[in-house]
């Protein structure tokens, strides 16, 4: 099984760099663009991995996929957790230029409700980051979807030529994970509903 990491990665580069200099609107989007592009890999490998065809005459090792599934998974997790850094990144760029651009109007207007002005501009700013949460988890949730899918063997596949499916992952455990991010994700879809109410 192959465990091996790539040598540089564009998006921990562009991270450590975006550390010390603030990164602007057009880097942040390639960025989310290559993250996009390496967890439909990740996922595409997944998925191939969950499970292999095994002769009745062959042993278990044999019948190893090439991928280890729980280590691909860890690296979709880090994956996933540094595009929503990066997508809460853009939201903050775009809420801040919408906020300039209504100071520039409240200037004009000199609206006395700047309290009221200060709440709208939280929720909505609590309102984008909620979203884009939401987006993660769901495609979180459905990468899940497909590990347990693919994980669990085909009854049917045993043929004449005596091969078997043979999952290489521990479904349990996965749907065990899928269950806890679905509460988290209704839990998260309640709290916007909540905000969209005010």
């Amino acid at each position: 099984m192959s465990n091996s990491t790539p040598a540089t990665d564009p998006i921990e580069a562009a991270a450590s760099t975006a550390t010390t200099a603030k990164p602007c609107l057009g880097q942040l989007l390639k960025l989310v663009k290559v993250s996009d592009s390496k967890s439909s890999r990740i996922k595409s490998l997944i998925c191939d991995n969950c499970k292999v065809q095994q002769c009745d005459d062959t042993d278990a090792a044999a019948a190893a996929a090439p991928f280890n599934v729980d280590y691909l998974y860890e690296e979709y997790l880090v994956l996933i957790k540094k595009e929503t850094e990066m997508k809460l990144q853009i939201q903050q760029l775009n809420i801040s230029t919408h906020n300039e651009e209504e100071e520039k109007e409240e200037d004009k207007e000199e609206n006395d409700d700047s309290a009221a002005n200060e709440e709208a501009k939280q929720n909505y700013s609590n309102m984008m980051e909620m979203l884009v949460r939401k987006d993660i988890l769901n495609n979180h949730l459905s990468l899940l979807r497909t590990i347990i899918s693919n994980g669990i063997p085909s009854t049917s596949s045993y043929d004449r030529r005596k091969l078997r499916d043979v999952a290489q992952v521990d479904v349990v455990e996965y749907d065990a994970k899928y269950r806890d991010l679905f509460d988290k994700r209704v839990h998260l879809e309640l709290k916007i509903q909540k905000l969209n109410w005010r």
